[in-house]
């Protein structure tokens, strides 16, 4: 059954026009987010930058955190869901330093991110026998 790994970050903040460290333009780049899937170097960069669309007019952070849970066959399983309203310059994708199939926990990898993240979010499914990727790590 597949679970999900501390794999990516997602990071709100408040520097609206906010350049990566991939060198984000606010243009689309299919090429950065191809990066997210090959293995990282230690010295490599470890964070890919995707623009996404932006709302007219609205410069603030909009992030609303939902907790939800539920009870199955016995066990307690809880969850959570994030909505920010505005991601342009906001989100970013964090690999552990080891890439895909490794293990770090997020706030580790979310302390590493500049800006600072408010919020770290668990992102991609793996197998939970051998660690192995399973799809794409945000869809």
């Amino acid at each position: 059954m597949p679970a999900l790994l501390a794999v990516a970050a997602l990071c709100a903040t408040r520097a609206y026009g906010h350049r990566g460290v991939a060198g984000g333009s606010g243009q689309a780049r299919p090429a950065l987010a191809a990066r997210a899937y090959q293995q990282t170097s230690a010295g490599g960069d470890r964070f890919v930058e995707q623009a996404m669309a932006p709302l007219p007019g609205i410069s603030d952070l909009h992030m609303d955190v939902l907790m939800l849970g539920m009870e199955r066959n016995g066990t307690h399983v809880l969850g959570h869901v994030v909505k920010v309203d505005n991601p342009i310059g906001r989100v970013s994708l964090a690999l552990p330093p080891g890439g895909c199939g490794t293990r770090e926990k997020t706030t580790i990898t979310a302390q590493k991110h500049t800006p600072r993240c408010r919020l770290a979010v668990n992102a991609g499914y793996f197998n939970v026998t051998d660690g192995a990727c399973i799809g794409n790590l945000v869809s």
